[in-house]
């Protein structure tokens, strides 16, 4: 058959990092063009963090405690209600101030935070100028925790988690006018205390409430309250770091049915156009070989997706263990497409199947929907497979998208290139 004169896409893999980088984050046009930016912008995710409830019914991740100038030794860690006030008892003029930490660790650590928020159930509100949260920087223990001492060993300065052993940043302000639940949504400043947080779990110490002047205080319920609804709820709005694929698995054979292994390596697109000539060096023949491409794809949106190949001579292809194309024949040069509905962030397994009978030889793979321009699929959703390798043998003919070995075939070896 005659070599293909006019190659689509042609110099695509030498540009196929960039082209993997915007087919995941959206940067602009390119020369096929692209979705815009808000259509490739990446999903925000918000995890709330509440003792019995959220993440899940198990999560006992926050823990908390009043902290009484008028009893310096005594531990509340176990009370059922937080108290912030700058005169309690009354007419003693002592502190009490309340710390509060949550373990954020199920974060992706990369993430990018954009909101956080503190809700609390409010028993007795407040007025004046309100308390003011802050992020500790000395770490205390729940059980132990008491005005005087952070944990054993460790002593607060001057004390009550005050001073020194908090951020000199206001994150917010608690000031209920009511009972029931209220919101505290961290300023700029608390945001990226968290992200902080998130980038580095061991750094959280969790916060701080107090004020220097009131005298009228506020009671909430703890993360020991009976009522699993009423314990203190923390939220983060975050967008967790893209996965970056680096390709897809190739396992290469002499002959059109997959009879003897020849090499393996990650090829990080399908976008070859080798002429004539030996497609992965000497050991590979130029004529009568064959090709398998497995792994994961990664789809960035919801909705549905064409697949499509431009091949000379057999291709066919199975996405999420559906065949959705089959031109398993000798022919020239030909594009084929097929569809399937993909859902946003959810892999799905894809493998590829390629010969070469004689002549030229192409084996190219694209895609295209309502949010992606047509292009070849970029490396940065596609992750080749790591379990076992597939078996020589006559080319799968079936529906699942993995390569069933013959059970009379023993393990295969290949080549490392």
């Amino acid at each position: 058959m005659n070599r293909l004169q006019n190659h689509w896409m042609r110099g695509m893999l030498g540009g196929a990092t960039a082209v993997a980088a915007c087919a995941w984050l959206g940067c602009g046009d390119t020369d096929s063009g692209d979705a815009s930016s808000d259509d490739n912008a990446a999903a925000t995710t918000t995890a709330s963090f509440q003792n019995g409830v959220t993440p899940s019914a198990t999560y006992a991740g926050t823990t908390d405690a009043v902290l009484m100038e008028s009893t310096p030794t005594t531990n509340l860690g176990s009370d059922t209600t937080l108290r912030v006030d700058m005169d309690y008892p009354t007419s003693t003029k002592k502190n009490a101030t309340a710390v509060l930490r949550f373990d954020l660790s199920s974060i992706p650590q990369g993430s990018k935070v954009s909101s956080a928020s503190l809700t609390v159930n409010v028993t007795d509100q407040t007025g004046g100028e309100g308390y003011t949260l802050y992020a500790l920087t000395r770490a205390w223990d729940e059980a132990t925790v008491t005005w005087t001492a952070a944990k054993p060993g460790s002593n607060w300065n001057p004390g009550g988690g005050r001073g020194a052993d908090h951020d000199a940043r206001p994150l917010g302000k608690l000031l209920p006018t009511a009972t029931g639940k209220y919101t505290l949504a961290l300023n700029a400043d608390g945001i990226a205390v968290v992200q902080g947080w998130v980038a580095a779990p061991s750094t959280n110490y969790g916060f701080e409430l107090e004020a220097p002047t009131n005298l009228d205080g506020v009671q909430f319920d703890s993360s020991e309250s009976a009522a699993t609804d009423n314990r203190p709820k923390f939220s983060v709005g975050y967008t967790a770091p893209a996965a970056i694929g680096t390709g897809l698995r190739a396992q290469y054979f002499a002959g059109v049915n997959f009879d003897s292994p020849a090499a393996m390596r990650t090829d990080a697109t399908v976008n070859f156009d080798w002429g004539t000539a030996a497609p992965t060096g000497a050991s590979v023949p130029a004529d009568n070989f064959s090709v398998r491409w497995t792994g994961q794809i990664l789809p960035a949106r919801t909705e549905t997706v064409t697949f499509a190949t431009r091949s000379d001579d057999g291709v066919r292809l199975w996405v999420n263990g559906q065949k959705i194309i089959d031109n398993w024949t000798d022919h020239a040069s030909v594009d084929n497409a097929g569809t399937i509905a993909l859902t946003a962030g959810q892999k799905v397994s894809i493998k590829l199947e390629y010969y070469e009978k004689t002549g030229g030889a192409v084996a190219q793979l694209s895609w295209w929907s309502p949010s992606i321009a047509k292009q070849i699929i970029p490396s940065s959703v596609l992750f080749p497979d790591t379990g076992a390798v597939a078996d020589a043998g006559t080319p799968d003919t079936g529906t699942d998208a993995g390569s069933a070995a013959p059970p009379d075939r023993g393990p295969i070896r290949f080549a490392s290139l």
